[in-house]
């Protein structure tokens, strides 16, 4: 464990780039038995939140340098556990992108991809400088594959009487999160407005949400997604800490499709008020389960 304990994933990132920062905290963690291969193998919130209790402080600390993209997509780990390992990834992402811009590299693709990490960047320096806990932002999901994919709470979900999960919709991605980050602080001070000051709202874009096109007339994209938010929703309750929490998930536009789909098939999205608003209609639907 000395050997782990000498890693630094951001010096070896300055150093040498984010791709050895990865490689170096990942050769530490194996030389130590700590691979991919001992992660659990059922994407279960129940299992991983075993898994990662049965691991010693040094051990979750390996794997958090070693596996940060790996780590904080796993429901049932703690959420400031997952929002430091994503909060690395971030981190390793823009210094990805920042050397190929250097190099010239940076295609249309990418430059969408680093506008959309660093609005992120900015939104959480931001609200690590208010000191305010019920504006505090928790990563719980985040990577720059195909359009991009992003998890944001507003407040400690673990620790909030009520937890709100807003699904978007067709023509989302990493770019603009930056909006879905406005609707959520919008919610929270409508919650915060109307009763106790102790609501997290969660923007969830743990998919890839369709563009305009064939694709949003289909369920193709919104039943892998379900079954993605079941598991989120769930690792959420794994994970809560006190009195069961009020849990409403709110869907638009195809999210709504991706909260129908959640709540229809393996035990249901375990959420107590579920919300959606499709975009052909301008008032929402409610069902209270």
């Amino acid at each position: 464990m000395q050997l782990l304990q000498q890693i630094d994933a951001f010096n070896l990132d300055k150093d040498y780039g984010a791709d050895k920062a990865r490689e170096g905290a990942r050769k530490a963690a194996e030389f130590s038995g700590l691979d991919e291969d001992s992660f659990p193998s059922k994407q279960d919130p129940k299992e991983n939140a075993k898994w990662w209790a049965g691991l010693s402080e040094e051990q979750r600390q390996a794997y958090l340098d070693a596996y940060p993209e790996k780590i904080g997509w796993l429901d049932g780990i703690p959420c400031a556990e997952r929002d430091e390992a994503n909060r690395k990834v971030v981190d390793l992402e823009l210094a990805k992108y920042d050397m190929k811009k250097q190099n010239g590299e940076l295609g249309i693709h990418d430059q969408r991809n680093y506008d959309g990490l660093r609005k992120l960047q900015d939104a959480l320096d931001k609200a690590d400088g208010t000191g305010e806990p019920s504006k505090q932002l928790y990563v719980l999901g985040i990577d720059t594959k195909h359009d991009g994919r992003a998890v944001v709470s507003q407040g400690n979900a673990e620790t909030a009487r009520n937890v709100a999960i807003q699904v978007p919709g067709t023509g989302n991605d990493l770019s603009n999160f930056d909006e879905q980050l406005t609707r959520v602080d919008r919610l929270q001070q409508a919650a915060d407005d109307r009763g106790p000051k102790n609501t997290a709202v969660i923007a969830w874009l743990g998919y890839d949400a369709p563009e305009f096109d064939n694709s949003m007339g289909t369920t193709g994209r919104a039943d892998p997604a379900g079954g993605d938010l079941r598991s989120f929703t769930h690792g959420l309750r794994q994970t809560h800490q006190g009195e069961r929490a009020h849990m409403t998930v709110l869907g638009h536009s195809y999210g709504s499709t991706v909260v129908g789909s959640g709540a229809s098939h393996g035990g249901g999205l375990d959420a107590d008020d579920i919300v959606v608003v499709p975009q052909t209609i301008s008032s929402p639907i409610t069902r209270r389960d």
